[in-house]
């Protein structure tokens, strides 16, 4: 599709109003489904969208943007007139309570970092796609999706007891999909047929990445509020509950596959 096209289709869904939404956020990461509003406009996640994936950011193929315009917000209503009330007697206000003091946590850098790689196929015609990508014995489900989440963080040391000063928690994701070579992608019934199915195959994949970075962000939650302790032992108190974060959202990677037939309920079909 080309640019032109592309605007065409977004003037045509910004006439529709929908109900507002929350205010989308740079620094948060949403699942698939999820809602916001963002420049007057309503978008809705199709898979995992990361931080720094912002809606209505240019695009010129579906998968590469997690975002789909729902709509503009719709205006409130007209508000109704007040009615008179009576007045009523004045209330005596009470002192507020002191307010608690807020608990300073450590300094926590957390990042994601994305890489796609690809393999060729070359198939003759539509028909063929299928069997091309069964061809590649390293990519049985033809698409593959591997994240890495690495945590470290340094110590403030008093009398034997340590807390944590500063840290850092990083996911990398690397996918695996698969791309016509230049013949095969001079065919446009090939072509077409092709990016329909990568759409659904990379929107599956990019939901394997989401578990990876809820992981990453409950394991930056972690080391953010652990309480100190021994500096003999804090370390590997931290590095235990981090690994049973990862086999936690690992569990549900894997059920996931199982429960979507490794995206086929999704439409991850090819034919």
């Amino acid at each position: 599709m080309d640019i032109t096209k592309i605007a065409a289709l977004a003037l045509s869904l910004l006439s529709v109003s929908v109900q507002a939404a929350p205010i989308y956020n740079e620094t948060q990461s949403y699942q698939q489904g999820s809602q916001v509003e963002y420049l007057g406009n309503i978008y809705q996640a199709k898979w995992w969208a990361g931080t720094g994936d912002i809606p209505g950011a240019p695009a010129q193929l579906e998968w590469q943007t997690p975002w789909k315009l729902l709509g503009q917000v719709t205006p409130p209503p007209e508000p109704l007139p007040e009615p008179e009330l009576e007045p009523e007697p004045p209330i005596t206000p009470e002192v507020p309570a002191e307010p608690q003091e807020n608990r300073v946590g450590p300094e926590i850098t957390y990042s994601e970092i994305e890489n796609l790689h690809y393999y060729l196929i070359d198939p003759d015609t539509p028909d063929d796609i299928a069997y091309a990508l069964s061809q590649d014995n390293t990519v049985p489900m033809h698409g593959r999706t591997d994240y890495n989440v690495a945590w470290k963080y340094e110590y403030a040391k008093s009398e034997g007891i340590c807390s944590i000063a500063k840290g850092e928690v990083k996911v990398t994701t690397h996918y695996v999909m698969p791309k016509l070579t230049l013949r095969a992608a001079a065919n446009i019934d090939t072509q077409t047929k092709f990016n329909a199915y990568y759409d659904k195959l990379m929107a599956h994949e990019r939901n394997h990445h989401g578990f990876g970075v809820q992981a990453a962000q409950d394991i930056e939650q972690l080391i953010f509020a652990w309480d100190p302790e021994s500096c003999q032992t804090i370390g590997n108190s931290i590095n235990s509950a981090a690994y049973k974060i990862l086999d936690k959202y690992g569990e549900q990677n894997r059920i996931y596959d199982d429960e979507t037939n490794h995206g086929y309920t999704e439409g991850v079909v090819i034919q």
